[in-house]
């Protein structure tokens, strides 16, 4: 009987750990899920600034170099009006979009914590590079898996914050980016028409 109940016993610790390790790769798939959903996004926001500023230099280069200017010719004052406006807009609106771009690249480097020396088990390279190399050995040596899997929860929750504050400086950027652009456009009508 005695050896039955331990069997027991020990078939629940085994099961016990078994359900552990598997809620902490659950965790760590989390974890890295958040990760590459940052990666995407520093991809997109610098896909879309190479772009939509190609398309600017493009757009405005064309304006510049291609039209020319009949001789004796008047200036409509109407199109050249549109024609300031729309290209002092198209660059201001380029400028504060490649500053969302920027902003939302600039790396974070804030920890779920204010006060790295409290953890009790620092996965973020931030609060890891904050202590000494013994004091990190030391923190890792006693960790458990279940501190593993608090840091790894508090980490995903920070990384997700950061992943979303990107996405949103990324949306602003993108849609003043196609703001530039309708205005770059626009600008090159209105030049063409200013000497008709």
């Amino acid at each position: 009987m005695k050896k039955r109940i331990l069997a027991k016993i020990k078939n629940n610790n085994v099961n016990q750990d078994n359900s552990n390790n598997n809620m902490v790769e659950q965790y760590k798939f989390v974890y890295e899920q958040v990760k590459s959903w940052i990666e995407n996004a520093d991809n997109k926001v610098n896909i879309s600034c190479a772009l939509f500023f190609g398309i600017f230099t493009v757009i405005t280069f064309l304006s510049e170099k291609c039209i020319a200017v009949p001789e004796n010719s008047v200036v409509n004052k109407c199109f050249e009006g549109i024609y300031t406006f729309c290209f002092v807009a198209s660059i201001v609106s380029a400028f504060i979009a490649l500053l969302y771009y920027a902003y939302s690249i600039f790396p974070n480097l804030s920890s779920n914590e204010t006060d790295s020396s409290l953890k009790r088990y620092p996965i973020f390279f931030g609060d890891i590079a904050s202590m000494s190399a013994e004091e990190y050995r030391n923190k890792i040596q006693k960790g458990t898996d279940s501190l593993f899997a608090d840091e790894l929860i508090l980490e995903t929750h920070m990384n997700s914050k950061i992943c979303l504050n990107k996405m949103k400086r990324y949306r602003i950027g993108l849609i003043l980016s196609l703001i530039t652009v309708v205005f770059s456009m626009l600008s090159f009508g209105a030049h063409f028409m200013m000497y008709r």
